[in-house]
Formats: C-alpha cells, sequence, structure tokens
C-alpha cells in the first residue's frame, strides 16, 4: 500500500507541474491593519518571496521535489 500511495503522490505532483508549474503566482493581498512601517515591511517581503519564486512550479519544487523523486523511486522497487 505504502509504495502505490508513494507513486500516487509522485504521479499528482507531476500532473500539478504540468498544469500550474509555469503560472505565475499572484501578489499576496495585504493583511488587514498594518501601519506605516509594517505595510513597507509587507511589501519587501512580498517582492523578496516573488522575485524568488515568482512560478507556483518553484514554490512545489522546494517543498516536494525530493519526496516527489524518493516516492518514484520507492514506488518502482521491488
Amino acid at each position: 500500500m505504502t509504495r502505490v500511495l508513494a507513486g500516487q503522490f509522485a504521479q499528482e505532483y507531476g500532473a500539478f507541474l504540468d498544469r500550474y508549474g509555469d503560472v505565475t503566482r499572484p501578489r499576496p493581498q495585504m493583511p488587514y491593519g498594518l501601519a506605516g512601517d509594517e505595510r513597507r515591511a509587507w511589501d519587501k517581503m512580498v517582492d523578496r518571496d516573488l522575485a524568488r519564486e515568482p512560478r507556483w512550479g518553484d514554490v512545489a519544487q522546494r517543498l516536494f521535489a525530493r519526496e516527489a523523486e524518493r516516492f518514484a523511486s520507492e514506488s518502482d522497487s521491488k
């Protein structure tokens, strides 16, 4: 059962990258109630984040690439 679930994860990860890998991430809405310095800090943080990972595929690869690769190899074994 574990190999089946690992294989499904790897397939779903691949499907996600195929569909959303090149989709640009939108700028998130600023939280309500931030004051002047907090607003500037928020904008700076979001700018850095979007510059580092502008597409959904970038985020997915950072979060799940190692696991997907490992799970794909485990589902193929035995």
